[in-house]
C-alpha cells in the first residue's frame, strides 16, 4: 500500500488521466506491467478506449486548432481510440517529486516495429483507486532508436509560459527534466540500456474497458 492506495499486480487494468486542465487532457485505460516504489511500468494498447479534449458540448478538440485557442475551448471530454502505436511507459522514483518525466518506448500497429523512445514530461504519478493522476507540461523529447534525440512542442511550452497558463516554476522544472533525459541519452543511462525494446505484453491481455467511474474526482467546469 501507499497512501492507503493500493500497488497495483502486473496485468491489473488501471486508469491513467491526464489532469492538468479540467475536467481532464486525456483518460486512458492501461494495464501493469511493473508496480514498484522505483518503477511503475504501464502498456497502452492500439485499440483501446480514450477520452480526449472536447469543448463543453463535446465536441472533440484537436491540434489543428491552434494551442492557446484551444486551451480557452477545453470543458468537456470525447471519445476516442488509442491509435497506430503500442506504448510501454516507465515512470521512474515515483517518490522523487523532481522527477517529472515518464519515458515511452513505441511500437507500430500489427508488425511490433521499435519506433523509438519519448520522454513525456509530466507532474510526478499520484496514486488513486483507479490507477494514477498526472498532468502534461507541454514540452517533450522525441529519441530516435539509434538515440539522436530533437525537442518537441517548444512553441506551446513558450505560450504557456509567455501566458502564465502554467506556473512558470513548474515549466522551468519540466525543462531540466527534460535536459537531465538528454544527459541520460549520451550516457545511456536507465531505461536507454535495458534493453526494453524487445518487450512484449502478455499474449492473454485484452484491451481494458473504459471504467464507469472514470469521472470520479474530476471537476466539469459548469
Amino acid at each position: 500500500m501507499s497512501d492507503g492506495m493500493p500497488r497495483w499486480q502486473a496485468g491489473d487494468p488501471v486508469l491513467l488521466r491526464y489532469v492538468r486542465n479540467s475536467p481532464a487532457d486525456v483518460i486512458l485505460p492501461v494495464r501493469i506491467v511493473h508496480d514498484t516504489p522505483d518503477v511503475v511500468a504501464l502498456y497502452a494498447a492500439v485499440g483501446t478506449p480514450i477520452k480526449v479534449q472536447a469543448k463543453r458540448d463535446g465536441t472533440r478538440l484537436t491540434r489543428e486548432t491552434p494551442f492557446v485557442e484551444r486551451e480557452g475551448m477545453i470543458g468537456g471530454l470525447a471519445d476516442a481510440t488509442w491509435t497506430t502505436n503500442h506504448v510501454l511507459m516507465l515512470h521512474q522514483k515515483l517518490h522523487e517529486p523532481d522527477r517529472m518525466s515518464a519515458i515511452w518506448l513505441f511500437w507500430r500497429d500489427l508488425e511490433w516495429t521499435f519506433r523509438g523512445y519519448y520522454a513525456n514530461l509530466q507532474a510526478p504519478l499520484r496514486r488513486t483507486p483507479l490507477g494514477f493522476d498526472t498532468a502534461d507540461y507541454l514540452r517533450d523529447v522525441e529519441i530516435r532508436p539509434d538515440f539522436s534525440w530533437a525537442w518537441k512542442d517548444e512553441d506551446e511550452w513558450d505560450a504557456a509560459l509567455d501566458l502564465g497558463l502554467v506556473a512558470r516554476e513548474v515549466l522551468i522544472a519540466a525543462r531540466e527534466e527534460g535536459e537531465r533525459v538528454i544527459r541520460d541519452i549520451a550516457a545511456r543511462a536507465w531505461p536507454f540500456d535495458a534493453g526494453f525494446e524487445t518487450w512484449r505484453p502478455d499474449p492473454a491481455w485484452s484491451i481494458p474497458a473504459m471504467p464507469e467511474r472514470w469521472a470520479d474526482g474530476l471537476v466539469f467546469p459548469e
